[in-house]
């Protein structure tokens, strides 16, 4: 991870908090500043007036993320985060042949696209319904959720995140290789060799595995194809 002892301890603690009338760019720049982590990359300043953590920074930090759209990781002191989309649009940092890749790996692919999002929420009596559309998929079908909502940009992220989510993990899989430490969330791989299946990755979490015995050092990855 690149990351100290002491800042993996503070966002390892848990931290009951409750921030009241701001927004989501200043509560992961304080969460951040708890493990004197330096945000870089953009963040909406998307209005929050109630948002409570029971659990540990880095557990809140996986969750605004998901919530609102975003990936991120930790490189030595700085929190990077990443708007859903962006990554895709990088060059990949890896490569791996499908013939290099372990036991445990697998690839899905679903033919099931949503074009639209519609995310119903209430405030105050009223149920308002918001709709968002991904402009790459064509004659696909509506996605319903409901979700708890501040305000109408807060439904919009969460309608265009969970759309993404969606459409993201049709072809999605778990890579398992030989240790390589630097494959992280937010990395990208080109997997050549593999058919229609070859192509970019990104990586939505990663995790490394050094056996105390003879056993190979390995790295498993949570992968979508970009």
């Amino acid at each position: 991870k690149g990351t100290s002892t002491a800042v993996e301890k503070t966002l390892f603690e848990v931290n009951y908090s409750t921030y009241s009338n701001t927004n989501l760019k200043d509560i992961v720049k304080k969460v951040a500043g708890i493990s004197k982590l330096t945000v870089k990359g953009t963040i909406d300043s998307i209005s929050i007036i109630q948002k409570t953590q029971s659990g540990t920074d880095i557990d809140f930090l996986h969750e605004l993320a998901e919530t609102f759209g975003y990936v991120f990781k930790i490189e030595g002191k700085n929190l990077v985060f990443h708007k859903y989309g962006e990554l895709e649009k990088a060059d990949a940092q890896f490569e791996i042949d499908m013939d290099d890749l372990l036991t445990g790996s697998r690839i899905s692919d679903s033919a099931r696209r949503y074009q639209y999002c519609e995310i119903r929420y209430s405030r105050k009596g009223t149920t308002f319904v918001k709709k968002v559309e991904d402009p790459s998929v064509k004659n696909g079908t509506i996605l319903k959720i409901e979700e708890r909502c501040e305000n109408e940009a807060q439904a919009s992220a969460i309608a265009t995140a969970s759309l993404f989510r969606a459409n993201r993990d049709s072809i999605s899989g778990t890579f398992v290789f030989p240790l390589q430490t630097a494959v992280a969330a937010g990395s990208t791989i080109m997997l050549n060799n593999a058919g229609a299946l070859s192509g970019k990755y990104c990586v939505k979490s990663g995790t490394s595995e050094i056996p105390s015995g003879d056993g190979a050092a390995t790295t498993t990855v949570e992968v979508y194809k970009a």
